[in-house]
């Protein structure tokens, strides 16, 4: 769940992306991840991850301001892994350090309301029409896939986010007409690797 949003600012990503009027012969297809590639909805999982994991050890304020940035840090060299990996990793830490024993399960829970909670306010405000889909698109990303689609290259949307989420979800951002039917993503949470069974799947398929 990388989110493109959390990079420091790069002027020159202010020109649309310059690509080559014809794809190579051989590129007839391209495969797009979802989260942090096309969609910011979920901007700022990783503060929502490290304050549940301070909420479940409830330190002294300083101690919680002390530690705060070096679990983002940690957070985010799992980036990509399901969000149990990660707030595992800040169990461990915890108890390694201080020698609080905290339940991962149960954190994982908690963060997946909160997250769920900042996913639905964003979406009602799409679909209120007071935000524009291009505040949670990642920059340029509508273009680049414009220009792909007008090279006839055909996209697949692999996602480790759950699928019926995602198709709402493109639908609300205007960009499901780019990957139509070609929507690959699980029922439910997997466990480890989470886009690869969907890659298959969206691969075997394809059109």
């Amino acid at each position: 769940m990388l989110d493109m949003s959390s990079r420091p600012p790069d002027t020159e990503r202010d020109e649309p992306l310059l690509l080559r009027e014809r794809a190579p012969r051989a590129l007839t297809h391209a495969f797009v991840d979802f989260d942090g590639t096309v969609s910011l909805l979920r901007s700022g999982w990783w503060l929502a991850m490290v304050d549940v994991a301070l909420d479940a050890w409830d330190p002294e304020e300083d101690m919680r301001s002390q530690h705060r940035d070096r679990f983002i840090h940690e957070v985010l060299i799992l980036n990509g892994k399901p969000p149990a990996f990660q707030l595992a990793r800040l169990a461990e830490l915890i108890q390694s350090e201080h020698g609080d024993v905290l339940n991962s399960s149960t954190m994982e829970d908690v963060f997946r309301e909160r997250l769920g909670k900042q996913v639905v306010e964003r979406m009602e405000s799409l679909s209120q029409k007071s935000t524009d889909p291009k505040s949670y698109l990642v920059h340029e990303v509508y273009q680049f896939l414009n220009h792909l689609s007008a090279l006839g290259i055909t996209l697949h949307l692999v996602t480790g986010t759950d699928q019926h989420l995602v198709e709402k979800e493109l639908r609300a951002l205007s960009v499901d007409h780019f990957f139509g039917p070609r929507v690959n993503g699980p029922v439910v949470e997997p466990e480890i690797f989470p886009n690869k069974p969907c890659f298959m799947r969206s691969w075997s398929v394809r059109t």
